[in-house]
Order: C-alpha cells, then structure tokens, then sequence
C-alpha cells in the first residue's frame, strides 16, 4: 500500500510512519522542515507547505492512502486541521483517493456524538483553555462528515509518551476528564485503521486498556 502521512515529524507522526514501514507499506512522509527519520528504501520524505495546493498534490499523487497526524498547539494561527483538510480533501478527488485517517482531540465534538454533562463540561473548560484548537478541531471533522470520502478520525485525550500497554479500545464513550492514553497505542490505532474498514465515516475516541 502507498500511504501518504501528513504531520509526519510531529510526536504521533514519526511513530506512525515507522511503524507503517515496518509492516512493508511505502510511505511518502510530508514534513514542513525537519526530516527525523533514517533513509528507508520504503520511504520518500516530501518537504512541503500544508497550506500550499501545489504541494499536496505532489504528495497525495500515486498513494492509495491519506493519514494526518497534524496537530495545532505549536501553530501560529491554529488552523492547521482545517485549512489541511480544505486542501487534502479535493486533491484526494482529484487523484481518485478515497480513504483518510486523521487524528484530534477528545473535545472535538462531532454531530454523531451524544452529549453527556460530563463531556459538556469538559468542552467548555477546553474551549477556555484553546478555544482556536478546539474550533480548530471540529471544523476539520464538519469538512469530514460532508464529504463523501471514507473517512475515520480517532479522538483522543491527552496523550503520554510512555507506559504503552500495546493494547487500546476505539468506542463512542468519551473518555473519563483525568484519562490519557499512550502515544504509541494511538499510532498503532491509527496504523491498524489502514486496513480496518469498522470505523468508516465515524470518529471513534481511544482509550488505553491495561
């Protein structure tokens, strides 16, 4: 499979692509400046601007596979989900991609989402503390549930780098306010999607399991 990972430098990203190479996949890695990973026969690293057309375009051509790891926090204008998906989302039409995996937060509420007290208090002390990620967030998923791409975002709490289990759940609960979950098991979620087709037009949320 030719998969193309978007954030590929970040955190979540670097995991998932050398994970996705280790189970034989090739792999074009769109990095905005700093290349982290080793030369890999199975890899091709695209140095880009996410907010450029002609640079997805480069990126997304020849793949049968969109993920995102892109994340906001560290972007001046946190937009970077949004305005990705404005421009992955026909390039992928364009080049007749049809699946894409992407990645948010727990407090990014979709329309499928079935409010509970807890989850609505949660997302008002999130929208406090980064409302611009937030929105960020959501606006992505509303430009996901409108297309017609099989798409499937996993939503997930705060995030560790250690004490994986190797083991994770995908449901619809939400996660409890004091949950995190490691960032290898949401690599592995992620990367295990590719080819999971449960999660079609869904954004599940993840948690540990121990």
């Amino acid at each position: 499979m030719n998969i193309v990972v978007f954030g590929a430098s970040g955190k979540v990203g670097r995991l998932v692509v050398n994970r996705l190479i280790e189970q034989n996949h090739k792999v074009t890695a769109f990095v905005h400046k700093n290349n982290p990973f080793e030369a890999n026969k199975r890899l091709m690293i695209m140095k880009g601007n996410i907010y450029s057309q002609e640079d997805i375009d480069k990126a997304i051509k020849g793949c049968n596979i969109v993920i995102s790891t892109l994340g906001s926090w560290n972007t001046p204008k946190k937009n970077i989900l949004t305005s990705g998906m404005e421009i992955i989302i026909p390039s992928m039409k364009k080049h007749n991609i049809n699946r894409i995996i992407t990645l948010t937060g727990a407090d990014a509420q979709s329309k499928q989402d079935k409010i509970s007290p807890t989850s609505l208090m949660t997302h008002f002390i999130f929208g406090l503390i980064a409302r611009k990620v937030l929105i960020d967030g959501e606006r992505h998923l509303q430009i996901l549930e409108a297309s017609d791409l099989n798409w499937t975002t996993i939503r997930s709490p705060r995030m560790r780098n250690s004490d994986s289990s190797g083991k994770y759940l995908l449901d619809f609960n939400y996660p409890k306010p004091w949950q995190s979950v490691s960032r290898r098991d949401v690599a592995k979620a992620i990367c295990d999607l590719v080819d999971n087709k449960g999660f079609l037009g869904k954004s599940p949320f993840i948690h540990s399991v121990y």
